[in-house]
């Protein structure tokens, strides 16, 4: 056997380890009336945001008593008036 092998059957436990898959989908609506955090009370600027998160990922079952997770997310927010303050978050990630 070669590295490649060796890495390969480190794997096999993960690979072969119970997956559960998830997904959630959520949509909130939000008004802020210090949008910008602004200083002064005169710089204070008021809007309304909407925000959609889609994320999902699997959920793996390594042994008895250890589990794992891999997940990913994407979420937009979108404001009516302050078109500057509009965002998009991509997000990936795992945990043991």
């Amino acid at each position: 056997m070669n590295e490649q092998d060796d890495v390969l059957l480190g794997l096999a436990p993960v690979l072969a380890a119970q997956a559960d898959p998830f997904a959630d989908l959520q949509l909130s609506a939000q008004r802020d009336d210090n949008a910008t955090r602004a200083f002064l009370d005169s710089d204070n600027d008021a809007d309304s945001s909407a925000e959609l998160t889609l994320s999902g990922g699997q959920f793996f079952k390594l042994q008895p008593s250890r589990t794992g997770t891999l997940f990913g997310s994407v979420q937009s927010t979108r404001f009516a008036d302050l078109s500057g303050l509009h965002s998009n978050v991509i997000t990936l990630g795992g945990r043991v």
